[in-house]
């Protein structure tokens, strides 16, 4: 397949499933399920539209003009560009994410949970009570004042 033949094939699957997520509901495009069917399904109809236009003859893949190509070769041809177009969706959504991933309320509360536990499972008699070694308890002296940043030394 000639390169820039098919990275045009795949932009175009790519632009047009991106253009139809934009019109489709919400809960529609969160289900990976209805967005790949898009795919595969727009793939389909742009490989055959190409194959069918004055264009064809232009579109080289094999060695072979897409118009020249039989109907099982440009099933084939689809199925590879709705997986090209799949992971390039993939790959500029992963970029777009950089930073951006951000835990949840709930994953909050697990972890806090799950830390808390760790805890209370290090702790001398499982956790129920605190009482600490001697060593790891520094009286603090009965007369002293928290420090304010104007008394805290500096580097």
């Amino acid at each position: 397949m000639d390169l820039s033949n098919a990275a045009l094939l795949i932009a175009s699957v790519y632009g047009i499933t991106e253009l139809l997520k934009a019109l489709l509901p919400g809960a529609w495009v969160k289900n990976s399920r209805i967005v790949m069917a898009l795919v595969v399904a727009v793939s389909f109809a742009a490989t055959f539209l190409v194959g069918a236009t004055t264009w064809a003859h232009e579109q080289v893949i094999g060695g072979k003009p897409l118009d020249l190509l039989s109907t099982a070769d440009k099933i084939l041809v689809a199925v590879f560009v709705a997986g090209a177009a799949a992971f390039t969706q993939r790959g500029v959504k992963a970029v777009m994410n950089i930073g951006q991933n951000q835990t949840t309320d709930v994953q909050r509360e697990a972890l806090d949970a799950g830390a808390a536990r760790l805890v209370a499972a290090s702790m001398p008699n499982g956790g129920g009570s605190h009482d600490f070694p001697a060593s790891m308890v520094t009286p603090s002296p009965s007369n002293a004042t928290p420090a304010t940043p104007s008394e805290t030394p500096t580097p």
